[in-house]
C-alpha cells in the first residue's frame, strides 16, 4: 500500500519493516553479570525515569532570552511545541509570559488561561491573571463529579525591599458545581451551582539552596483568606493555612566539598497546619481530609480519609469518604533524610505524623 507525499511515494509496508528491524535492534538478552557489565561501562543505561527525561528535556537544548538583564528567562526547546498547550515565556521581549494549556482525560476536562507580569511598568510589582474551566471526576471516596469556572488575579510585592521575601494579595470568584458521589455526601454537602468569592494575602519566604531538592535553606508559607460575607458567594468562612520547610546540610560523600559536588546529606523537617473559622457550607474540598496520597492532606501508610476528626476510623478501607472524614483544622509534620545524588536523583526516607 502506497501513499503519495509531495514528488515522493510513502511506502507504510516498508516503514513498518524498519520500525521493526528498529526494535530488533533494540533488543538484548543475557544474564544479569553480563547486565551488570554493560552499565560499568556505561552507567546512563541504568538511569531511573525521571532522570532519562530530565536528559531529554536538556539534549531538546535549553536558550536564554534576554541574557543579562533583569528579564532573562530560561526557555526549554523540548516544551516549545506542545501539543494541547500554548506557552510564550518572553512576550513582548519584556519577559512576560502568557500561558494556555488543555488537559483533558476520562476524569478531567480543564481549560486553563494566564498571564504574568513579573514586573509590573519595570518595578518589584508581579501580576497574574488566570481563567479557568474545570471538569474533574473524583476517583477515590466516591466523591462524583466537580465542574467549576472562574478566574482570580493575584499581585506581588516585596516586603520590605527583601529578596527573600513577598507579600501576594489575589482575588477570585469561581462558579462550582457537585454531582453523583455517595448519597451521604450529597445529602450533607449539597451545591448545585454554588458561588465561592475569595480574598487572600499570603506572605512567602524562601531561602532555600539547590532547587528542585534543596540541600539548605527554609521556606515558609502563612496563607490567610476570607470567603462570603460582604464579598457575597455561598460560604461564609475564613481560612488560615501555615507551612514551613527547614533543610539542614548533614555532609557529603566524595566529590569536592566546595564545588557541592558529591551526595549531599540532608536533614529535612516540614510542618503543615489549617484552621476553617465560620461555615464552609457545600464546600468540602475547603475543609481538610487525612490520610492517603491521592485527596487532601497527605499522610503515607494509612488508607483514603482514615484520619478523622473522631480518630482513626478503620471502614475508611473500603472506598468510600464519610461526611465525618472531613475536618476545619489539622497538622501534620514530616522529618526526612535525604541524600541528593545529582539534581535529578534524590533518595529519601521519612517519618509522617499528623494531628486533627
Amino acid at each position: 500500500m502506497q501513499e503519495q507525499d509531495g514528488n515522493k511515494k510513502f511506502n507504510i509496508s516498508e516503514r513498518l519493516e524498519d520500525l521493526r528491524r528498529e526494535h530488533e535492534a533494540l533488543r538484548w538478552e543475557g544474564s544479569f553479570r553480563d547486565y551488570f557489565e554493560l552499565v560499568a561501562q556505561n552507567p546512563r543505561i541504568a538511569q531511573l525515569s525521571h532522570a532519562r527525561i530530565n536528559d531529554m528535556v536538556h539534549a531538546a537544548g535549553v536558550e536564554r532570552i534576554n541574557e543579562g538583564t533583569q528579564h532573562e528567562v530560561l526557555a526549554y526547546n523540548f516544551f516549545s511545541s506542545e501539543l494541547f498547550g500554548i506557552e510564550e515565556p518572553n512576550l513582548f521581549g519584556r519577559g512576560k509570559r502568557i500561558r494556555f494549556q488543555w488537559q483533558f482525560g476520562r476524569n478531567v476536562n480543564d481549560f486553563t488561561l494566564s498571564y504574568t507580569d513579573p514586573a509590573i511598568r519595570d518595578s518589584r510589582i508581579s501580576g497574574t491573571v488566570t481563567l479557568f474551566n474545570s471538569r474533574q471526576r473524583f476517583v477515590v471516596g466516591d466523591l462524583g463529579r466537580r465542574r467549576q469556572e472562574g478566574g482570580s488575579i493575584q499581585l506581588g510585592f516585596p516586603f520590605l525591599g527583601s529578596r527573600f521575601t513577598r507579600i501576594f494579595a489575589s482575588y477570585g470568584f469561581q462558579r462550582i458545581k457537585f454531582t453523583e458521589g455517595s448519597e451521604d455526601l450529597r445529602e450533607r454537602f449539597n451545591c448545585n451551582n454554588c458561588s465561592r468569592s475569595t480574598l487572600g494575602t499570603t506572605v512567602l519566604r524562601d531561602t532555600r539552596i539547590g532547587l528542585p531538592f534543596a540541600t539548605a535553606g527554609s521556606m515558609t508559607t502563612v496563607q490567610g483568606e476570607v470567603n462570603g460575607g460582604i464579598l457575597g458567594g455561598t460560604g461564609r468562612y475564613q481560612k488560615l493555612e501555615m507551612e514551613g520547610r527547614w533543610y539542614a546540610p548533614l555532609g557529603a560523600l566524595g566529590g569536592n566539598p566546595q564545588l557541592g559536588s558529591g551526595v549531599q546529606l540532608v536533614l529535612g523537617f516540614t510542618a503543615k497546619s489549617g484552621f476553617v473559622f465560620g461555615d464552609a457550607g457545600p464546600f468540602f474540598t475547603e475543609l481538610y481530609s487525612m490520610g492517603g496520597t491521592q485527596f487532601g492532606t497527605p499522610l503515607r501508610g494509612y488508607d483514603e480519609f482514615s484520619i478523622t476528626p473522631d480518630g482513626f476510623d478503620p471502614s475508611a478501607s473500603t472506598g468510600q469518604a464519610r461526611p465525618g472524614a472531613f475536618g476545619k483544622a489539622f497538622a501534620a509534620f514530616t522529618v526526612e533524610f535525604g541524600a541528593r545524588i545529582s539534581q535529578s536523583v534524590y533518595l529519601s526516607t521519612f517519618m509522617d505524623a499528623s494531628l486533627r
